[in-house]
């Protein structure tokens, strides 16, 4: 005969593993930590961070600027992430063992880095980002900003 005994120890560890997964999770974008750009300055003298200058092109200003919003274009074009082959495996890799918190934190670095790249795809396609008379490449300068795109991730909230 055979009986099959629960192990405490496996399932609070599973239990665990799960409430991690939970709270994890992938930001990408730009980051405070990134500092300023090194050449775009504001009205006031000061640099623009990257983030207030990805701001800017999100909300366009009241002249001749329109919004540039590939952040939003980034969201709207992935909306089912399911579709993509990268986003399953990763997926499916932290599921398939999830009591490793390295693997856990592979698969975010795997999601996060393809979103970034996808976002940085949008920079410059005029047919995403519309030009002005004044600036015909959208979202064109340097390249600092677009190369600044990168991701961050925390596994439980931490």
């Amino acid at each position: 005969m055979f009986s099959l005994v629960k192990d405490e120890n496996t399932t609070s560890q599973i239990l665990k593993a799960l409430a991690e997964l939970e709270t994890s999770c992938v930001e990408v974008g730009h980051f405070e930590s990134q500092g300023n750009h090194s050449t775009a300055i504001k009205p006031d003298g000061s640099p623009y961070s990257y983030v207030e200058l990805m701001y800017f092109h999100h909300t366009g200003d009241a002249g001749s600027r329109p919004p540039r919003q590939p952040l939003t274009i980034l969201k709207h074009q992935n909306r089912d992430l399911g579709k993509y082959n990268w986003m399953r495996s990763a997926v499916k890799t932290s599921v398939k063992d999830i009591l490793t918190k390295s693997v856990i934190q592979q698969s975010l670095n795997k999601i996060g880095r393809n979103l970034a790249k996808l976002e940085k795809d949008i920079f410059g396609d005029p047919v995403l980002l519309i030009g002005t008379a004044n600036n015909p490449d959208p979202l064109i300068d340097t390249g600092e900003l677009r190369s600044k795109v990168t991701y961050k991730t925390s596994i439980g909230g931490k």
